[in-house]
């Protein structure tokens, strides 16, 4: 091979998984945007208003609507979680109190969810899946 071709080879590797990279990042981008403007989904009817209270109880306590807002909406990097199914909010806060789920914004998560008992992981869980707005 001759002097040169490798290292101009080699640069050109990098520069071509540097573009796969950013497409990468530009679809995952694209990605959230489309999902970020589409309407959340309706709340199913709650099948345990009794779990529910327990639910709003510890979501006043734990003051969760300081940072996902009174409507559970979010926004910008605070995720949406009111009308998000109820098993993955179960899974989420798990993940939050066992440290599965760490880092960046998401320290604040895991110091809230550390000290909720399994009783109000469920009960949070139900009411935020359940979370219907009070009309105005």
């Amino acid at each position: 091979m001759a002097a040169g071709v490798l290292p101009q080879r080699y640069a050109q590797e990098r520069a071509d998984a540097a573009d796969r990279r950013t497409a990468r990042n530009d679809d995952i981008r694209n990605l959230g945007a489309y999902f970020a403007s589409l309407d959340p989904p309706k709340s199913p009817g709650d099948d345990n208003p009794d779990l529910s209270q327990k639910g709003a109880q510890a979501a006043v306590g734990r003051r969760c609507a300081s940072c996902h807002t009174d409507t559970y909406a979010g926004s910008k990097a605070v995720a949406r979680v009111a009308g998000q199914r109820e098993e993955y909010l179960v899974k989420a806060l798990h993940d939050y109190k066992s440290s599965v789920r760490s880092g960046g914004g998401m320290a604040a998560m895991a110091e809230v969810a550390f000290p909720l008992s399994e009783e109000e992981i469920t009960a949070l869980s139900h009411y935020l899946a359940h979370f219907k707005q009070s009309s105005p």
